[in-house]
């Protein structure tokens, strides 16, 4: 998808001028990012290219979206294709410098005011379910009852680390929350939005938090700080916080070597595609 080609695409749904343009910019490995600008209105544009190992509802996650950009916390969601492949939003700009060192004790901090905002979110989102979604990126990985994270897999859901926690205890989560998805708007960069909600769902913290960890690359020293950090925001004992953590680390390394591999497979079997 070129930057011409989105512009055409959303032309009618955004109502854009003929003076529009468009730029590609850094995305992840499922979504490329764009950026419109037209006159002083700018979007966020995603494109997926019609991706569906991740199981992720995007009519779901888009009305999420919608709930969490009325408390401020979200950008606001402007348009969905039907096919689910383009996704719009408003572009958030930042007013502070961008942290670039995830294991700076500033940066530890903010990831951990951001968990912390983001779990005190009173919001009704769509449960993990994470089980069902490892057995998912398994299946789509296409991997032999034999490869080692067959058992890795195995080890998680007999453990019940991967259960969905009762509801009592279940907080909205992030699930994807890297360094460059807080974006500091206001004075000084003090009012925070985050964006790439593709994930979020009501869920364990201590996943979200080890997830955190491991996103952004934290070394042992530094995930240790922003598990206590957490800790003293959300005024749970240290050592509880830490021990969770710990425990949710294992589900989330086999989270992401499972997605990984559904990426890996899903990409090969889109290049022996014939034209």
């Amino acid at each position: 998808m070129t930057p011409a080609l989105i512009v055409k695409a959303l032309a009618e749904p955004l109502k854009l001028s003929g003076n529009a343009s468009c730029e590609s910019r850094q995305g992840g490995d499922v979504n490329r990012l764009f950026n419109i600008t037209d006159g002083e209105r700018e979007f966020a544009v995603k494109w997926s290219a019609g991706e569906s190992f991740t199981g992720v509802n995007k009519h779901a996650q888009f009305t999420l979206q919608h709930n969490l950009f009325r408390q401020g916390i979200a950008p606001e969601p402007v348009w969905l294709s039907t096919d689910c492949t383009l996704w719009a939003e408003r572009w958030v700009t930042s007013d502070a410098e961008p942290a670039n060192n995830a294991n700076s004790e500033d940066s530890i901090i903010l990831l951990a005011v951001a968990l912390h905002t983001i779990h005190c979110t009173a919001i009704d989102a769509p449960p993990l379910c994470l089980e069902p979604r490892l057995m998912r990126y398994f299946e789509s990985a296409d991997l032999e009852s034999s490869h080692p994270l067959a058992e890795s897999l195995r080890n998680v859901i007999d453990s019940g680390d991967a259960q969905q926690p009762p509801a009592e205890q279940a907080v909205l989560c992030h699930n994807d929350l890297s360094l460059p998805h807080i974006v500091r708007t206001g004075a000084g960069g003090a009012k925070p939005v985050i964006v790439d909600w593709e994930y979020a769902a009501s869920g364990n913290r201590y996943f979200d938090v080890a997830s955190c960890a491991a996103i952004n690359q934290l070394n042992d020293e530094a995930a240790m700080r922003l598990y206590k950090h957490y800790a003293a925001l959300s005024g749970a004992a240290e050592e509880k916080v830490i021990f969770a953590c710990e425990q949710q680390r294992r589900v989330v390394n086999v989270t992401a070597a499972l997605w990984q591999a559904a990426l890996e497979t899903t990409n090969r079997q889109k290049v022996s595609e014939p034209e």
